[in-house]
């Protein structure tokens, strides 16, 4: 429906021009980022995509003062863009019109990730005339200049599209789409049975395995940008020791966790980015041999806790994206920690609970998830380790803090690339968490649908599907 001036090229973190006709010319500073926009693109509604229509997106989000900015509605897009109002934590400092097809950003300071901050939904430019009559009469802002436009909507069901006649690019291959929503994942598998949806999503591992086998289904995978970690909580001895860190991650068998539970629909983790990343380095800890019970209690010893200790691992009672397995893997960790000598009591607790004790540092161990919310490394971790000094994990280095703030201003990809390398191998030396496994996106559906890849964001486009009928 909407679309950016960048987007994510299908298969990878990377990003590619959509409305902007190339690659931004981004200022010696890097405080500066110029784009050009292709000409004679179209809103669903028939106006024009200008310049002025760029910056009306943006900053009805960033701007409180906006007369179209929602309260309560745009705290995601506030933390990708931030606040030209203030000069707390402003990415954005003001968005230049030279002219009607071009559209200028002026950073606070150089931020590297920037250009994968605009290919998020929340960047995605919508027509300034849809958004005003909404306003007046209640109707839908999803007024774009996609490959497809809004048909119909339910609240809370459905939206129904329907193939955009005067989109600018190559025209999708099927004629119309209706997006269903469906909570829970028996349901999903049902409708899917039954005819009532030809794709699905969201399912978990034992039940992608099961249609996989299935001659009427067809399932689709690719790396994705969560994963699933073991937070250690640096505060409670002994897991302030770096050896008994270290001894907890080689005590959990990743192949056997990828074997028993996640099937091939995860990535073991072995690295500290999500594989699909374009500057994930996976250095030294892919030699370690996981499930190593003799050396895990060698680590311990050393440690000074050569018997084992008591500890609590938090669970969570349902499935997330990070964690498709759900509270298994939590007993497959304690199973595995239990058989080095350590007494590690399971607490099985619900997503709102565990998120206010993982803020509050109320916690020993958790099965928990970080999220690559822009594809990038300084948000992957972000999301782990705040700036190095202020986390869940009660972890503090200077020199993990440093690292961060350097990749989160260095424009290039080679010495990002660089960067992050010295940052996993800081990482692997200290093991402040435990990577686990990296989920894979799956998607299921009938023989006839042909779906070519999935987008590593998530955003899988539509118009890449197609429908193939038997004779």
């Amino acid at each position: 429906m909407c679309e950016g001036l960048v987007r994510f090229e299908e298969g990878s973190s990377k990003v590619i021009p959509a409305l902007a006709e190339s690659e931004p010319e981004i200022s010696a500073d890097g405080t500066r980022w110029k784009f050009r926009l292709r000409r004679g693109v179209t809103f669903h509604d028939g106006t024009p995509l200008t310049a002025e229509a760029v910056r009306f997106s943006f900053m009805r989000q960033m701007d409180p003062t906006h007369p179209y900015y929602v309260a309560g509605r745009m705290t995601a897009a506030r933390r990708l863009f931030g606040d030209p109002t203030t000069t707390e934590s402003v990415i954005v400092r003001d968005i230049e019109t030279p002219d009607d097809w071009t559209v200028v950003f002026v950073l606070a300071q150089p931020r590297a990730s920037f250009a994968r901050n605009l290919a998020v939904p929340q960047a995605a430019i919508v027509s300034p005339r849809a958004v005003m009559n909404a306003a007046a009469d209640g109707q839908t802002t999803m007024v774009g200049t996609g490959p497809f436009r809004v048909a119909g909507v339910r609240p809370g069901r459905s939206i129904v599209l329907e193939r955009n006649p005067q989109y600018w690019g190559e025209p999708p291959r099927i004629e119309s789409v209706e997006l269903r929503m469906i909570s829970e994942a028996v349901e999903r598998e049902r409708a899917l049975r039954q005819q009532q949806c030809d794709v699905a999503a969201g399912l978990p591992p034992q039940t992608l395995a099961k249609l996989a086998r299935s001659k009427e289904f067809m399932v689709t995978t690719a790396p994705g940008m969560t994963g699933c970690v073991l937070l250690l909580n640096h505060a409670v001895p002994p897991l302030d020791s770096a050896r008994v860190r270290r001894g907890i991650a080689l005590a959990i068998g990743r192949e056997k966790l990828m074997r028993d539970l996640l099937l091939e629909y995860a990535d073991a983790g072995y690295g500290w980015l999500p594989p699909a990343m374009v500057e994930a380095a996976h250095p030294d800890a892919q030699s370690e041999n996981f499930g190593d019970v003799n050396e895990a209690k060698r680590l311990f010893a050393e440690a000074g806790v050569p018997g084992g200790f008591t500890v609590k691992l938090m669970a969570l009672t349902v499935p997330r994206v990070y964690n498709p397995a759900g509270a298994a893997v939590a007993e497959k960790v304690a199973q595995d920690l239990t058989a080095c000598g350590l007494t590690v009591i399971l607490e099985r607790v619900p997503l709102e609970v565990a998120s206010r004790r993982v803020a509050e540092g109320d916690y020993q161990m958790a099965v928990w998830g970080a999220v690559a919310w822009n594809g990038d490394p300084s948000a992957y971790w972000a999301d782990l380790f705040g700036d190095g000094q202020t986390n869940a994990l009660n972890y503090r280095s200077g020199e993990l803090h440093a690292l961060l703030r350097q990749l989160e201003t260095e424009i290039g990809e080679p010495q990002r690339k660089a960067t992050c390398a010295h940052i996993e191998k800081l990482l692997h030396a200290e093991i402040p968490c435990v990577p686990l496994f990296y989920a894979r996106q799956a998607v299921v559906a009938r023989r006839e649908v042909r779906i070519e890849h999935l987008n590593v964001m998530g955003l899988t486009r539509l118009d890449k599907v197609g429908i193939v009928r038997e004779e």
